[in-house]
């Protein structure tokens, strides 16, 4: 599995919110319960669509709940995944420092409000020898990060 902008996103919240300059992760591929993904980061401060509200909503009203969310690209994409149930993965973050979610907070609170059992989930475990990292660089007074793959 390659580095993504989601699993760069991800990197990124976890540097924010450990204070580390470099993160280095594994990654795994898993399927998820949402009570299971909701264990890493307590959804109740943005959770954006109350549970099950949407179940046995047509298309046309989950459009229209997910575009009212965030966007109009954002509803087609959502749609999109309902009808075929291909559905991108989020992505969850384990490390001595750090358990949450790094990515996904979207897909997760429209996957409530449709009432499902779970998601795929991309699993980061943070170790040194990590083939997924992120790493501040200073460069002209400023501060960039930089995203590589170890093979």
């Amino acid at each position: 599995m390659g580095m993504t902008q989601d699993i760069e996103d991800a990197l990124y919240y976890a540097m924010e919110l450990t204070g580390e300059d470099l993160i280095c992760c594994d990654s795994s591929e898993h399927f998820m319960t949402l009570s299971e993904i909701a264990a890493y980061d307590d959804p109740s401060g943005w959770l954006e669509f109350d549970q099950n509200e949407l179940v046995g909503a047509d298309m046309e009203q989950i459009w229209e709940a997910a575009a009212s969310f965030r966007g109009e690209d954002w509803a087609d994409l959502a749609v999109q995944w309902v009808a075929t149930g291909n559905w991108p993965p989020v992505v969850v973050i384990e490390g001595e420092r750090i358990s949450a979610l790094g990515d996904g907070r979207g897909r997760f609170s429209l996957a409530c409000a449709l009432g499902l059992d779970g998601l795929p989930v991309v699993l980061l475990e943070q170790s040194e020898a990590g083939t997924l990292c992120a790493e501040v660089r200073h460069a002209d007074g400023r501060e960039l990060v930089h995203f590589r793959e170890v093979e």
